[in-house]
């Protein structure tokens, strides 16, 4: 649909947005990519959308508000195994 060539390598659900890591085929510009935010978050029906470059590495970040948002408590989070 965007014509450009891209694929989800990774993505990490938290409690306000999901996290999708992108790569894109090689050639094609981080900035082609980046211009179709609006795109992108009109086709998915998404509110708000986010695409950032992450420094060092291939890919770019898309960051899209999940529709349902959980809460997390303070407890949860230091009592988590992350945490420690």
């Amino acid at each position: 649909d965007f014509k450009v060539n891209w694929e989800i390598v990774s993505s990490l659900t938290g409690p306000g947005v999901t996290e999708y890591e992108v790569e894109m085929a090689a050639g094609v510009r981080q900035d082609r990519f980046i211009g179709l935010a609006d795109y992108i978050a009109r086709t998915m029906g998404a509110e708000s959308l986010r695409i950032s470059r992450i420094p060092g590495r291939t890919v770019i970040c898309i960051e899209l508000q999940n529709l349902v948002r959980n809460t997390v408590s303070f407890k949860e989070i230091v009592s988590s195994k992350a945490f420690h």
